[in-house]
């Protein structure tokens, strides 16, 4: 229920609303809706956490798992829990592999450069 709180506000922010009111109307949906998603009376669909994970300019992918791990239990919960883990790991990665190495001056990647040099660790 946390992590629906977040990326509710977040939503909200994202698209500067001032309450709930009006972004249940931004959703098309009534405010007690948003009201019973906020205290875990009413879950999120996948594609309505996809929806507001958009309107608040956030990975819908981030968000549909980090609400699953939240709402599981038992076997379940360990299972989102460790997707959830490989999915920080594996955006790690990628932020490490197009970061630029040394102190040369940050330009843009193409394919016409054929001597710059990748390197992971």
């Amino acid at each position: 229920m946390d992590a629906v709180n977040k990326l509710l506000d977040k939503a909200r922010v994202a698209c500067s609303l001032p309450s709930d009111v009006a972004l249940a109307e931004k959703l098309g949906v009534s405010r007690q809706l948003v009201s019973q998603w906020r205290k875990g009376a009413n879950p999120l669909s996948d594609e309505r956490i996809a929806q507001i994970a958009h309107l608040a300019h956030e990975d819908g992918g981030r968000w549909l798992l980090t609400i699953h791990a939240e709402r599981a239990s038992g076997a379940a919960a360990k299972d989102w829990q460790s997707l959830l883990r490989r999915f920080g790991a594996a955006a790690a990665l990628g932020v490490v592999v197009l970061m630029p190495l040394g102190n040369a001056s940050a330009a843009p990647l193409n394919a016409e450069v054929s001597s710059s040099a990748m390197h992971i660790m």
